[in-house]
């Protein structure tokens, strides 16, 4: 249940022969403006984690040296000895000139007045999409700084270095150069392919499944019925586990963006929960007070069918069970594990793993709550939700101290029960 190792050659990765072909600037794959310079941020730094594995040092994003855009490598980096400041600026042109030079100097002040620890900034990288040109490499070589502070620049032809040591982001923006260094991937834009992801996984969670639901809760037409889970679900409160606290709306919880432990009772509607989280990140469904993030990657995992498929594959990751899923399950047959990953790296995806209780016996769920912490940690900046039964959830296996919150569902209240039964039939006198 792993992800590979960026500083090594990908699962399935075929080693690469002759001169690569030059690739074109970022600035033709991202946007133009803050959401540009959000994700041009996010990707820099993923790099920057797979360069320090490969060259053996320590790099710390968003340090507070300079700004939050950017990192610090304390202990140096190859060729840079002494506290190392790395920015990023997405800068698309004529750095040297108007509001790009102000933000370049502003810069230079503040890691000039840095320092951390007691050290003093060494060494800044300042990383912009392009190269720069001549007049704009002497515009920065000439600018004011203090004593023992020196100054270099990163442009595209480091970034291309960074992206071809990590084939999962380099076949994000540039599937077809990726396609020589991954066995299986057929240069599949990803972006088409999030936006299809997300088409099937609205489909296959859009109706509600009732096998599981108490039978009081369900009408026998309703039984036999194709119900929409959009129309059905309500919204649930989660009451905190810490002594005291006030149940909370689904919708503040999701606003507050971390990770999830969601308990309760058999029938509670725990599966039917992270269905709806599905459905909602894929733009399939709303809930009010709360607007998903746009592109989000939701990712669906049924624990126990997750362990039965691992005795029968050769690759029991989780990565190859979720691209399985999606080829056979959700009918993309493109799909590569890559995708996912990248999407993971990027903190694009969600991750929605049901039934922690169900995957066994103790031994079975400790190995399962082991390998999530362990997967969690290569994919810190995506939120994961994971549900189980009260009873199954035991010491040996709590994921506290892991950054979740625990929560148990609420029960319904009167007028919940009123919502939803006019939800399933607005007409009550309309002939069934």
């Amino acid at each position: 249940m792993s992800a590979s190792d960026g500083g090594e050659r990908e699962p399935g990765a075929v080693a690469f022969r002759g001169v690569p072909e030059a690739l074109p600037p970022l600035t033709d794959r991202l946007e133009s403006g803050a959401a540009g310079a959000r994700e041009f941020e996010r990707l820099m730094n993923q790099l920057l984690f797979v360069h320090a594995d490969r060259e053996r040092f320590v790099y710390v994003p968003a340090d507070g040296v300079g700004g939050a855009s950017g990192g610090v490598a304390h202990d140096g980096i190859p060729g840079l000895k002494g506290l190392v400041a790395i920015q990023f600026k997405w800068l698309r042109e004529n750095i040297h000139e108007g509001a790009n030079a102000s933000e370049i100097r502003t810069t230079i002040t503040r890691v000039s007045r840095s320092s951390r620890k007691g050290k003093r900034v060494k060494h800044l990288i300042i990383v912009t999409p392009c190269d720069l040109s001549p007049s704009e490499s002497g515009w920065l070589h000439n600018l004011k700084r203090r004593p023992g502070l020196t100054i270099h620049h990163w442009g595209h032809a480091k970034i291309e270095q960074l992206l071809r040591q990590c084939p999962v982001l380099l076949a994000r923006y540039y599937p077809h150069a990726a396609l020589p260094l991954l066995e299986g991937f057929d240069g599949s834009d990803f972006f088409k392919l999030a936006q299809n992801y997300r088409q099937q996984v609205a489909i296959a969670h859009g109706r509600l499944k009732t096998i599981g639901l108490p039978p009081e809760t369900v009408r026998e037409r309703d039984s036999r019925a194709d119900l929409r889970l959009r129309d059905l679900f309500i919204p649930l409160r989660l009451i905190p586990e810490r002594a005291g606290a006030a149940p909370e709306d689904l919708a503040r919880v999701l606003a507050a963006g971390g990770s999830a432990v969601v308990l309760g009772d058999p029938g509670m509607g725990k599966s039917t929960l992270l269905a709806y989280l599905a459905l909602l990140f894929a733009g399939g469904a709303s809930l009010e007070g709360y607007t998903p993030p746009q592109n989000k990657i939701p990712l669906f995992v049924s624990l126990r069918d997750l362990v039965r498929t691992q005795k029968t594959q050769d690759d029991p990751s989780l990565l190859a069970y979720i691209e399985a899923r999606a080829r056979d399950r959700l009918q993309l047959p493109q799909a590569h594990r890559v995708f996912f990953e990248a999407a993971l790296r990027m903190g694009e995806a969600v991750m929605l793993l049901d039934g922690l209780d169900e995957v066994g016996g103790e031994a079975a769920r400790h190995r399962i709550a082991t390998a999530i912490r362990t997967f969690r940690a290569q994919f810190p900046s995506c939120p994961f939700w994971i549900t189980s039964r009260i009873y199954g959830y035991t010491s040996s296996i709590r994921l506290s101290g892991d950054g979740y919150a625990h929560y148990r569902i609420g029960r319904l209240d009167d007028a919940q029960w009123l919502h939803r039964s006019l939800v399933r039939d607005p007409d009550p006198g309309r002939p069934g």
